[in-house]
């Protein structure tokens, strides 16, 4: 499966454990490129993530070390 139907699986709200891990671990490779566009990215797939599956240590975690204090 590709990333674009995953994405639109995650924007759907119909993804299950193994879509969510690997988005994660996609997300986290975007978090540390230098594009900030992909940054981004990674940002919200970790976001929509978090909403979704009320799991907020992925977020709180990435919201420490990009200095998002009020996320925090």
């Amino acid at each position: 499966m590709g990333f674009e139907s995953l994405y639109k699986k995650i924007l759907l709200g119909n993804c299950n454990q193994r879509d969510y891990s690997f988005l994660l671990s996609l997300s986290v490779m975007l978090l540390n490129t230098d594009d900030i566009n992909l940054q981004n990215l990674g940002y919200r797939i970790i976001l929509m993530y978090s909403t979704q599956t009320k799991d907020y240590s992925p977020l709180y975690e990435i919201s420490l070390e990009k200095g998002f204090y009020p996320v925090t």
